[in-house]
Formats: structure tokens, sequence, C-alpha cells
């Protein structure tokens, strides 16, 4: 097995016993920013977990993006 794989999986395995000072600092490596204050750990382990395996496996396809982008609703009023 792809040593990028499994070192990506293992890393997401330890998440859930992770404490919050181990995902605040892999939040700052993998958005490049400090999270929100107010995040709360429910919040933080599936986005960080969608973002380490992004950037490990790459992200949607521009396509699915678009279509994505096309389904959100303005929320300012017409």
């Amino acid at each position: 097995m792809d040593r990028n794989i499994e070192a990506t999986r293992e890393v997401i395995r330890r998440l859930p016993k992770a404490g919050r000072e181990e995902l605040l600092r892999l939040w700052q490596e993998n958005f490049g920013r400090p999270a929100s204050p107010g995040l709360r750990r429910s919040l933080i382990l599936p986005i960080l977990a969608y973002r380490i395996q992004e950037r490990a496996y790459g992200g949607l396809d521009p396509e699915s993006e678009r279509r994505l982008r096309e389904t959100v609703v303005d929320p300012k009023p017409q």
C-alpha cells in the first residue's frame, strides 16, 4: 500500500483521541490559519479529516465544484 495513503489513514485514525491542542495544531497546518476559537470539537473532527484527505488525495473536480456553487442559495434578498 502507498505510504502516503497509510500515513493519511493513520492521522485520521488518531483524530478522535487527539487533544484540543493537537487538533488546533493540525488545523493550522492544514488550513494555514487558526481555527475559530468557538469551534466545537464535534465540528473540528470531520472538517479536519476531510481537509487532510483532500490534501492527500485531491479535492473535488472542477465540474463538481461548479455544480455545488450553482446549488447554493444566495442569502441576500432580491
